[in-house]
């Protein structure tokens, strides 16, 4: 049980610092906007604090709710927070 306890732990962590990366670097806003306008271009160059704001909680409701159907999900009461 401990070993699978610290499994979660780290993989917890691992989703948080690739959710950061992915907000940093302006990949959710890619992902939304690229579903609205299929032909946009990605200008590495452009800075990601350039981006409008990365979601709104209408698309953030969208993503939880097909997030739940596909059961990737997870539902905040399961997630501990780390020392």
């Amino acid at each position: 049980m401990k070993s699978y306890k610290g499994w979660l732990e780290r993989v917890q962590n691992y989703l948080r610092c690739c959710l950061n990366k992915a907000k940093e670097n302006g990949f959710l806003y890619l992902i939304n906007n690229h579903h609205n306008n299929p032909h946009l271009e990605y200008n590495p160059q452009t800075r990601p604090n350039q981006l409008p704001t990365l979601l709104s909680n209408q698309s953030l409701d969208i993503i939880r709710h097909q997030a739940k159907i596909n059961g990737w999900y997870i539902e905040p009461n399961e997630v501990g927070i780390l020392p």
